[in-house]
């Protein structure tokens, strides 16, 4: 099973890419953003919701504590790290 942090859980992006993690992959989602009142959580056995400011870098790290390793991913917009965790499955 893979792993993946998705940052700004409650933006554009993360609404139409968590249904599709769900649908489709064999995948374990922790949702971060910064006030979890404002996402229900879409799937409580696939999916957990995490609150916390993406540049608390060590909030970041500890929202995936379970995991053997995580991947630093730039993206090209806006220069920001995502932060993808993954299973060594």
């Amino acid at each position: 099973m893979t792993r993946v942090l998705i940052l700004g859980a409650n933006a554009q992006l993360a609404r139409h890419t968590t249904p599709f993690f769900l649908e489709h992959a064999d995948t374990h989602l922790t949702l971060y953003l910064r006030n979890a009142k404002r996402l229900k959580n879409p799937n409580p056995a696939r999916a957990r919701v995490a609150e916390g400011d993406v540049t608390d870098r060590d909030a970041l790290i500890a929202s995936c504590p379970a995991e053997p390793r995580c991947q630093q991913l730039n993206t090209s917009h806006n220069r920001k790290r995502i932060t993808q965790c993954k299973s060594e499955n």
